[in-house]
């Protein structure tokens, strides 16, 4: 499934982001929970994805998680009938939480058809050197178990895409895709220096059948003008499905 992610029209409300997604073919949407309220009501998001026809297959819950923070996402994925939950790694130094989500996350699980994904770490710092999150290293991803993929966050991290969906491919369960140009993360795939095409092959010829989601930054979709917003995603689409579906 293509998805995309509200974070790419994230100025815009829920109901419109449902609506360029409906009309530009996409499969279903990534929900990121911010500090926006619409995003973070699961039943109003669950009547937006009945009245679109949409499913919300991923929920990506925001930094600083904690077990309240948790469950409150495990609700909403249920609530919003999502399959997969995506985490971001804890600060690297709160120790709390990096104990915490290392040994109690997968035992706070109660239903088994929301799979809990670790997503791999921004390249942020502090200090301009010490890595803001923990858990940065592949090692410490496959450990986790299962992994969301992020594309733009590996140019910081000077870590080959291709090398990567190698090494954590068996424990991939999704995909945010985007490319870097001009050293800007978070572009358009067919735009920028990352192997995007030979990315997808890759997953084709591997028979990657879990989920993929647009994310870009809303410039890169010409946000405020509707006719270029629904251009912009639809050639998005169009190169994914040239070089997933049709590969």
């Amino acid at each position: 499934m293509f998805l995309l992610s509200t974070e790419s029209l994230k100025k815009y409300g829920l109901n419109r982001i449902f609506y360029f997604t409906k009309e530009a073919g996409f499969d279903g949407i990534e929900l990121v929970v911010d500090e926006t309220y619409d995003t973070q009501n699961g039943p109003y998001i669950k009547s937006l994805s009945d009245q679109y026809g949409l499913p919300v297959t991923v929920v990506k819950a925001p930094d600083k998680i904690n077990e309240k923070k948790f469950v409150a996402m495990i609700n909403l994925a249920q609530e919003v009938g999502a399959k997969t939950l995506v985490l971001e790694p804890p600060r690297i130094l709160d120790f709390k939480a990096l104990s915490w989500i290392k040994k109690e996350t997968l035992r706070l699980i109660k239903h088994d058809e929301i799979k809990i994904a670790i997503i791999n770490a921004s390249g942020e710092t502090i200090l301009g050197f010490l890595p803001a999150h923990a858990m940065g290293s592949l090692l410490e991803l496959r450990k986790f178990g299962k992994v969301c993929l992020d594309t733009s966050r590996l140019v910081a991290k000077k870590a080959d895409l291709l090398k990567t969906l190698h090494s954590l491919y068996e424990q991939l369960i999704h995909i945010r895709l985007s490319n870097v140009r001009h050293s800007k993360d978070y572009c358009l795939p067919q735009e920028g220096i990352l192997p995007i095409e030979s990315f997808l092959d890759r997953l084709k010829k591997n028979g990657y059948n879990q989920t993929v989601s647009l994310v870009v930054r809303p410039t890169e979709l010409r946000a405020g003008d509707d006719e270029k917003v629904m251009q912009s995603l639809k050639e998005a689409k169009a190169f994914y499905e040239k070089n997933f579906l049709n590969s």
